[in-house]
């Protein structure tokens, strides 16, 4: 196993992406170093960091806005985990970009693109 986990989700931050819940999951798990990446941007971002902040974990996530799909692309071979935890996605194309650049995944059984996972 790798000295430090790494994580990213890619999307809007709005509420249906439920970005809220993947910090609640993370805030969980105490013991163990992880880290989160969230790319993207939207209106639920200062409501997000502000709970990071009050769950006390801000400083394993990093919320670096929106970015361009190549550095997207640069990103995703290079984490462990790729997140797409979704109230609802019609698809969600970040789970497909992960898988084939070989970076495993979890997402929501609410999105379409879990068909691929199963």
């Amino acid at each position: 196993p790798r000295p430090h986990f790494t994580i990213v989700f890619v999307g809007q931050l709005i509420h249906r992406k439920a970005v809220d819940v993947l910090l609640r999951a993370l805030g969980q798990i105490k013991t163990l170093p992880w880290t989160l990446l969230v790319i993207g941007d939207g209106l639920e971002r200062g409501a997000l960091e502000a709970l990071s902040l009050s769950m006390g974990i801000a400083d394993r996530c990093h919320f670096l806005g929106n970015q361009s799909n190549a550095e997207v692309r640069r990103v995703l071979p290079s984490v462990d985990l790729v997140v797409l935890p979704s109230r609802f996605d019609g698809w969600g194309a970040v789970v497909n970009e992960a898988l084939a650049a070989g970076t495993p995944v979890i997402c929501s059984s609410r999105c379409g693109a879990a068909d691929l996972l199963s």
